[in-house]
């Protein structure tokens, strides 16, 4: 994980203070984030148009590249997560009226179950995006009565699968290339 500024005090922070400890963190991730960039870059200029339906999807778009850059991968896991929903949210809308779609808020992977019964997305870019499901589940789940370590356990068999120095960082790459591919 990156490093943070130290704000562990309970002391108020002189502005000077803190913008020498922003500075130093920001300095010491300086190449990380321009790597990260260079990818994103890459990763959008194979192919630069993208389709956003409505303008929720294009700042939750802006946040998400931002959380890339900066290193923020559980962010870039919800936020891929949130987008894709407003995406196939967004598609399935489009469509002649159909009583048998349901209503509400759905998960990730019954919207893109939906999006794949009308070939809206093709059964490779379902499987993705119910992948994306299952890496940001542990995160937006929640139960009253135990502590499920889901999250832990996943990125502890990750990193051992794949001996993977950051397994964070793979899976909110992997989140960010799905999503990608839906806007395309």
């Amino acid at each position: 994980m990156p490093e943070s500024p130290d704000i562990t005090s309970c002391e108020l922070m002189e502005l000077e203070r803190a913008f020498d400890e922003v500075a130093r963190s920001d300095a010491s991730r300086l190449r990380e984030r321009a790597e990260r960039l260079r990818a994103l870059d890459e990763l959008l200029s194979t192919d630069p148009v993208l389709s956003f339906q409505g303008r929720a999807a294009e700042w939750i778009f802006d946040d998400l590249k931002e959380a890339w850059i900066c290193g923020c991968f559980i962010a870039v896991i919800l936020l891929s997560d949130a987008l894709a929903r407003q995406q196939l949210a967004g598609q399935l809308r489009l469509l002649p009226g159909d009583p048998s779609l349901p209503e509400g808020s759905l998960s990730l992977d019954r919207l893109a179950s939906i999006a794949a019964e009308f070939d809206l997305v093709s059964i490779d870019l379902q499987a993705e995006l119910m992948e994306l499901h299952d890496r940001a589940e542990p995160y937006t789940s929640t139960d009253l009565q135990h502590y499920s370590p889901l999250a832990e356990r996943h990125l502890t068999d990750a990193g051992i699968a794949t001996a993977d120095d950051n397994p964070l960082a793979t899976d909110a790459w992997k989140a960010l290339t799905c999503v990608v591919s839906l806007l395309r």
